[in-house]
């Protein structure tokens, strides 16, 4: 039964170059913002964590805006405001975790929903639709910085006692 299911997952050739691009996009991203632009941005600040996760979440975001290309632009302003609050949460995974395999594994599950459904990409929302999901976004980009600054404030008071 449990073969079966997933063989019909990845019943062609398209599904699997999904899953591997989608890997490859998570590891280059996080490479890139989680293990050099976040390292930099943490030396350019004197190791002000927050600061750092701002820094590097805020270049995540805006290196998401080459979706205009093909995405219509204020679903790419949204989009960017998941991407920042993804990009939070990834850099206080890596900074607490001082591993980047968390955000990689992190990145890939976010990003499998969103490519396998790229066809979609077209939608249209009216306005108060769209009002509806920029609000939402935005709350949702509120928890995930406050769940980040927590998690920071609680990773650099464990670190300050263990020194």
């Amino acid at each position: 039964m449990l073969t079966k299911n997933i063989e019909a997952i990845f019943d062609n050739k398209a599904d699997i170059f999904v899953l591997i691009t989608t890997l490859f996009i998570a590891l280059a991203e996080e490479i890139l913002f989680r293990g050099i632009v976040l390292p930099l941005s943490l030396q350019f600040t004197s190791y002000k964590y927050f600061t750092s996760l701002l820094i590097s979440s805020i270049g995540f975001a805006f290196s998401h805006i080459v979706n205009i290309e093909h995405v219509p632009v204020e679903m790419v302003f949204l989009q960017m405001i998941l991407v920042f609050s993804a990009g939070m949460l990834s850099g206080a995974l890596y900074l607490t975790a001082k591993s980047l395999i968390l955000p990689i594994i992190f990145h890939f599950v976010n990003d499998l929903p969103v490519l396998y459904n790229v066809q979609s990409s077209a939608i249209k929302l009216s306005s108060s639709q769209l009002k509806f999901m920029y609000i939402l976004v935005l709350a949702i980009a509120m928890i995930c910085s406050f769940i980040s600054f927590i998690q920071l404030k609680l990773f650099i008071n464990k670190d300050r006692i263990h020194k």
